[in-house]
């Protein structure tokens, strides 16, 4: 694989073969680009550039007639793609809500804002924290890379706050330009690299406060995952330890105030706020903790 900005190209040695003249066989266009779709996941393409490219190659197979049929039969080239099919984003607004006010009580636990404070909610999926945020006072902006999940969420409740498509890896927003940013299950579907650069992209966007949830690998739940993976099922989830979100965020010039687990050690899912070490002081209730 090859990629120089958008520019994308393939060389596969490992399939070639001399055949007679005529399209690949679908069967083998399917198996490149399933490899194609699990490697552009690691790297910065927006999908939009991946599915032209998928498009294209098709086409120079001989598949471009049926290429809409291939790519159908394909994993999601990105973790928002995967919320655009049909019903996909009303499922996931309705899904276990006995987990989800157990969550919301571990944001109550952590979460740092101040009635009057810009929110930003991203990726906001189908805008379940959103009447959270507004009862503590905060003026939400909800974004996300599924244009689906944001009219979802502008179904789910009136009112709606303002809605922005965006990539949380890019965030087309100024610096400094909220005065917090909540990243709710999402890490875990990134690689420790892809993390980063989301973490990154929160701490140069917010004023003064992030919020994030991420799996921890000290857990019954993840070494569940784990054994599945040794038997040889996929990773699709990631789990990275507190020390090593600490050390991200210490990068960025942002300090931990609280963190709050979900039964530690069993379950994996933790919470964790972070403030701009010029907004940490005597004064702050939710200085870092012990």
């Amino acid at each position: 694989m090859f990629v120089d900005g958008e520019t994308l190209a393939v060389l596969d040695l490992h399939n070639g073969a001399v055949t007679a003249p005529g399209p690949a066989l679908a069967q083998l266009c399917r198996r490149v680009l399933r490899r194609f779709a699990r490697s552009v996941r690691e790297l910065p393409v927006p999908w939009p550039a991946a599915l032209r490219f998928a498009v294209r190659l098709l086409r120079a197979a001989g598949r471009g007639g049926d290429a809409r049929a291939i790519l159908r039969r394909l994993p999601p080239f990105t973790t928002a793609e995967r919320y655009e099919a049909t019903g996909k984003a009303g499922a996931y607004a309705t899904r276990n809500p006995v987990r989800h006010a157990r969550e919301l009580l571990l944001l109550e636990r952590v979460f740092p804002g101040r009635p009057g404070e810009t929110v930003l909610d991203l990726p906001c999926g189908a805008g379940r924290l959103s009447p959270w945020l507004q009862q503590r006072g905060c003026a939400v902006v909800a974004a996300d890379g599924a244009l689906a999940m944001l009219q979802q969420a502008g179904q789910q409740q009136t009112g709606l706050p303002r809605a922005v498509l965006a990539d949380a890896l890019a965030m087309p927003f100024a610096d400094r330009a909220v005065d917090g940013v909540v990243t709710f299950r999402f890490l875990h579907h990134l690689t420790d690299e892809l993390s980063d650069r989301v973490i990154a992209e929160a701490c140069r966007v917010a004023g003064r406060f992030v919020v994030v949830s991420f799996f921890h690998p000290c857990s019954a739940h993840h070494l569940q995952r784990r054994l599945r993976a040794l038997a040889g099922g996929r990773t699709t989830r990631f789990a990275r330890t507190l020390g090593a979100i600490d050390r991200t965020f210490a990068k960025h010039g942002f300090r931990r105030l609280r963190a709050a687990a979900d039964l530690p050690f069993a379950r994996d899912l933790w919470l964790a706020s972070f403030a701009r070490d010029d907004s940490v002081n005597s004064a702050d209730p939710l200085r870092r903790a012990p």
